[in-house]
């Protein structure tokens, strides 16, 4: 994950005014980005200097960095997340930390979710697994296609907040966060266990691409169909997992839940929307047009 560390005066300043007031020291509020909507920002885009002002106060402050920067130290997982994915610990976290695995998080939400959110608020309980479609999620196949061969090529390297490369990739691991398991349970079938290539450190050693998600329904969690515990750990979990991929491949724009579980690390997301897809910035650069 992200690191953040008290020597680069990466820290948050909520509530400044009470401090302020509290220990007498002439703090003044500064504007801050909208993280949940920096790819889509209301009016026109982010520029450096939209937070000058931040910035001089915040002297090491990077808009890329600053959502991961605020969240790194927040979150670590509870023991207790196992009694919701059991394998989270044993199999699915080692494997998404996995140093020669590319890890790409395919975020589809297909609208599943909110239609069966629809129909449990108007006629009671619904069985969730009961999905009546499958999710369109070719973009996103696609985009995961496109990058698997730009990473193995060495067109793309695989980047930490610019501070880390893998030396070779021996897997590819797709995994799939979706609020349809249908959808899951298809890209799996169609995508899992492939030969993609071969290590171009040995030649004949070939790569394949595992498919992989967590055991998560998606149901929605919105207040009005009175959610359950179990719905809110599933939600946050996916949630999380997200950033502890290498490159997150999202339709920007659409929803925010997969562009702020990137945010969390600073990974960087790809956009389906666009053919093929491409990498998508935080920030519009000042002579920028």
């Amino acid at each position: 994950g992200f690191e953040c560390s008290s020597e680069t005066n990466c820290y948050t300043f909520q509530q400044r005014r009470e401090i302020a007031k509290a220990t007498g020291l002439d703090y003044q509020l500064e504007h801050v980005p909208i993280y949940r909507h920096i790819h889509a920002p209301i009016g026109k885009p982010y520029t450096r200097d939209s937070f000058k002002g931040l910035q001089k106060t915040l002297p090491q402050f990077q808009l890329e960095t600053g959502m991961a920067c605020a969240l790194g130290g927040l979150f670590n997982l509870s023991p207790s997340l196992s009694k919701y994915e059991p394998d989270l610990f044993t199999t699915l976290l080692p494997k998404l930390h996995d140093e020669e695995t590319l890890v790409m998080t395919l975020y589809i939400r297909t609208g599943n979710t909110d239609s069966m959110a629809t129909r449990e608020e108007k006629d009671g309980k619904v069985d969730y697994h009961d999905e009546r479609t499958i999710g369109h999620y070719a973009q996103h196949s696609k985009c995961a296609l496109h990058l698997e061969q730009e990473y193995l090529a060495g067109r793309i390297r695989i980047d930490d907040s610019d501070s880390h490369t893998l030396p070779s990739i021996s897997r590819v691991l797709w995994l799939v966060v979706t609020d349809s398991p249908r959808t899951k349970n298809s890209m799996t079938n169609e995508f899992n266990g492939k030969i993609i290539g071969t290590d171009p450190q040995t030649i004949t050693r070939n790569i394949t691409r595992e498919v992989i998600g967590s055991r998560s329904l998606g149901i929605h969690s919105r207040n009005t169909r009175n959610v359950s515990k179990s719905d809110f750990a599933d939600s946050f979990l996916d949630w999380y997992l997200i950033g502890e991929s290498d490159v997150v491949i999202d339709k920007v724009g659409a929803y925010t839940y997969g562009e702020t579980g990137a945010l969390r690390t600073a990974r960087p997301v790809y956009n389906v929307k666009d053919n093929p897809c491409s990498k998508i910035f935080l920030v519009k650069d000042d002579n920028q047009d």
